[in-house]
């Protein structure tokens, strides 16, 4: 693992390990995705870009998240339930400007 990847994980605040190579988290009988939350700062450029990585992620720019972004961000949702969650997650991870991704537990 190089340098940018390991700081990139420390960006990720939950468990990695608990989700499967589905994307899934939970018992065999409740499998289910997990949602996520994270930041950016306000301009269509940033969220052209998150897009990029994953054209799913939700944009939620009248709400602080339990991240609890600030006034000059906005808050966007992605889930793990693809093949290529790791990757997605990752790639998020190593935006500059993304500061922290937290478990989201949004309905």
């Amino acid at each position: 693992m190089n340098t940018d990847q390991h700081s990139s994980l420390t960006k990720i605040e939950f468990n990695l390990e608990q989700i499967d190579p589905n994307g899934l988290v939970g018992p065999a009988d409740g499998k289910r995705s997990l949602r996520y939350e994270f930041c950016i700062p306000t301009g269509g450029h940033y969220f052209t870009q998150v897009r990029e990585i994953d054209s799913s992620i939700e944009l939620y720019p009248k709400s602080r998240g339990r991240i609890i972004c600030g006034a000059d961000q906005v808050l966007c949702i992605g889930e793990t339930h693809k093949p290529n969650w790791r990757e997605v997650l990752m790639a998020i991870a190593q935006l500059d400007y993304v500061e922290k991704i937290i478990e989201s537990h949004a309905e």
